[in-house]
């Protein structure tokens, strides 16, 4: 089962509330909600950093290469 299909099992499968404090805001909002946004969170990290590590590593390979 891929990894996506498990995420979402997980997701549905927690419907209660959780309290929810950042940055001096708070608030109740369903688990599903928060695990999504925790998700979309890590895979935007995820390409931002992916994305500034490329951008370094390819003026490097094309130097190599020559």
């Amino acid at each position: 089962m891929p990894n996506s299909a498990v995420f979402m099992v997980v997701v549905v499968s927690n419907t209660g509330d959780a309290r929810i404090s950042f940055a001096g805001m708070s608030g109740v909002l369903p688990l599903a909600v928060v695990l999504l946004a925790a998700m979309a969170a890590g895979i935007a990290v995820t390409l931002i950093l992916g994305t500034a590590r490329l951008t370094q590593l390819r003026p490097l390979t094309r130097k190599r290469l020559r």
